[in-house]
């Protein structure tokens, strides 16, 4: 008789909003504070097989079809819009498998979101300190390039609109897009400055670009105002003028001329 397959393990304190310090180091968002409210990164069940095993790899197969399936109807209707049959269906995959993998719609909705955010990751390029000027607007001007064809992908601009309706419901998605979204990508920018710029102004400029390499455009595509034919012209002038203000020279304060002392009997006295 074959042993049974242990238990999966318990749920994660922070998968149900409960401070519980730190969720150790499989959740996506423990860097951005100790202590702070968050999910874990989705695991699939501890189960008593190998790595090459068919069931695993079967297993594994069923979850990305699922996932995917999710994504489909979420995008299509909505978080509220979406019933696990909805998934179960559109996957072609019965009701109870689906439950086996996710035991709610809400562990399925971050499961998702923190896929997306696992392939943020994975897709994101090295970077290396700039040896000069002509090499810092180099890296700059490629890293922006990356960066707004990653952001302007259709499918990625719908995850993101969804994102932010449902950000105060799960605020823990907001932590851990911006945990591996914006600020890697900041870190990745004042890495390339840091060869040429100090540290704390390396990272000033780090967060100017990248807001200005989103700009406006970024905005207006969102909402559905930037016509397509104008997206690369748009998002092109608006790297040009980061890339301008990231490597200018440095301007101190203000020096004002000292106002020339008058004495008040000369100034006062009548000529004779």
């Amino acid at each position: 008789m074959k042993p049974r397959p242990p238990s999966p393990p318990p749920p994660n304190p922070c998968a149900r909003r409960r401070k519980s310090g730190n969720c150790g180091a499989e959740c996506l968002a423990c860097s951005a504070s100790p202590g702070h409210l968050a999910v874990p990164a989705p695991t699939t069940p501890a189960r008593a097989w190998s790595d090459d095993d068919p069931r695993r790899v079967k297993q594994a197969e069923t979850r990305n079809t699922l996932l995917d399936a999710a994504k489909r109807i979420f995008l299509a209707e909505g978080y509220h819009g979406t019933s696990m049959q909805d998934i179960a269906d559109r996957a072609g995959i019965s009701k109870m498998t689906l439950y086996r993998h996710f035991k709610e719609k809400e562990e399925l909705f971050l499961a998702l979101f923190f896929e997306q955010c696992l392939n943020l990751a994975r897709n994101r390029q090295p970077v290396l300190p700039a040896r000069d000027l002509a090499g810092a607007a180099l890296a700059l001007g490629t890293f922006a390039s990356h960066l707004v064809h990653a952001i302007t992908v259709p499918e990625i601009l719908s995850l993101y609109r969804m994102l932010i309706g449902e950000v105060g419901r799960f605020p823990e998605l907001g932590k851990a897009f911006f945990v591996h979204g914006p600020r890697r990508d900041i870190e990745a920018i004042e890495r390339i400055l840091s060869g040429i710029l100090p540290a704390a102004e390396a990272r000033d400029r780090a967060e100017a670009f990248f807001a200005l390499v989103l700009g406006t455009a970024h905005q207006r595509l969102l909402l559905g105002t930037l016509p397509k034919e104008e997206q690369s012209g748009a998002f092109q002038t608006q790297i040009r003028q980061a890339i301008g203000l990231a490597l200018a020279a440095p301007t101190g304060p203000k020096r004002v001329a000292p106002r020339r002392r008058i004495d008040r009997r000369t100034r006062n006295s009548k000529p004779s």
